[in-house]
């Protein structure tokens, strides 16, 4: 079962990354979806593992796949240059990448945003639900990660996603 909800998720994810037009109906989000999916995009960086958590990111997948305006752009490399980086870290924090950078567009909705924003407030939002995770899991450490919340606490996180995300721009919408 929990293998199953794993590859649902993955499969929301890449289909979210890869912008899949063909699946994607052309409806805005309403006022009262954007408000619910802010509120379980918070619930999910400060509980990760509670026990609503895949039902919660299960709807937020499926809801950015339904809606027409609102596409969070996705850029694996922030989360480390190889691919066997990025697989050793959990799907809760990396989903949380794009849940989060779709909470700042949605608590932004008249700024133009800028590719390093979204990337910058997804990355933020997965290093709480890192920390989250750690507090029930201390074993679920990740090098990669821990450097990362040590950019952030010494302010230099901001130019490590403009810098690894330049590689993504005109990728992804």
């Amino acid at each position: 079962m929990r293998s199953t909800r794993r590859i649902v998720l993955a499969l929301a994810l890449v289909a979210l990354a890869t912008g899949v037009a063909s699946v994607r109906a052309e409806r805005p989000s309403t006022p009262r979806e954007r408000a619910k999916a802010l509120k379980l995009a918070r619930e999910l960086e400060a509980e990760p593992l509670g026990a609503k958590a895949t039902d919660a990111r299960r709807w937020l997948a499926l809801w950015l796949l339904e809606v027409s305006d609102l596409h969070v752009p996705y850029c694996p490399e922030v989360l480390g240059a190889d691919i066997p980086t990025r697989q050793r870290l959990r799907t809760e924090v990396l989903a949380q990448i794009t849940y989060s950078g779709m909470a700042w567009l949605i608590e932004n909705p008249r700024q133009q945003a800028a590719l390093a924003d979204v990337y910058l407030a997804g990355i933020q939002g997965a290093l709480r639900a890192y920390e989250a995770i750690l507090q029930k899991q201390p074993a679920a450490r990740s090098a990669f990660l821990d450097g990362l919340v040590a950019k952030r606490d010494a302010g230099e996180l901001a130019a490590y996603v403009a810098e690894t995300t330049k590689s993504c721009s005109g990728k992804h919408p």
